[in-house]
């Protein structure tokens, strides 16, 4: 008996474990409704801002990008 309770309890742990793994990975892979977006309808997006491209200083160029505006702070 006592090892068959040791086997459910495993399974339950693994069990929440996997879930827990499962929520992480849906919360990171959610992206911005900004993302992706092209310039002329970045513009349009009230909720969104066009970064303009720029040359960091070694030299590297970072491509234009849309991106959600920041959520106002709360008082």
């Amino acid at each position: 008996m006592r090892t068959g309770s040791l086997k459910l309890l495993g399974a339950a742990a693994a069990t929440g474990v996997l879930l827990l793994f499962t929520m992480t990975a849906d919360a990171q892979t959610k992206k911005s409704a900004c993302a992706g977006q092209a310039e002329a309808a970045c513009k349009a997006n009230s909720s969104c801002s066009w970064i303009k491209a720029t040359k960091t200083k070694k030299g590297t160029t970072r491509r234009a990008y849309c991106r959600a505006k920041p959520a106002p702070k709360k008082k």
